[in-house]
């Protein structure tokens, strides 16, 4: 699993926060897509335990993108 500097690095380039005009705007686009990524993530979930890890990794990213962007 990547640090957690890596993984604040990485949500700041893929989402490229600097577009958005307000924190909440880049809250809202984070969360849009990892609630996206879960969802399809969960009905996977029963046919695969991979994807249970994959769910608890997207889960875990969300909460490295809401400490980034407290700070």
């Amino acid at each position: 699993m990547e640090g957690r500097d890596e993984i604040c690095e990485w949500l700041r380039r893929e989402y490229d926060l600097v577009y958005f005009k307000t924190r909440e705007e880049a809250v809202m686009r984070i969360l849009s897509v990892v609630l996206g990524v879960l969802e399809k993530l969960a009905v996977k979930a029963s046919l695969d335990d991979l994807y249970l890890e994959d769910i608890a990794y997207a889960e875990l990213l969300l909460k490295y993108a809401k400490e980034c962007l407290e700070r």
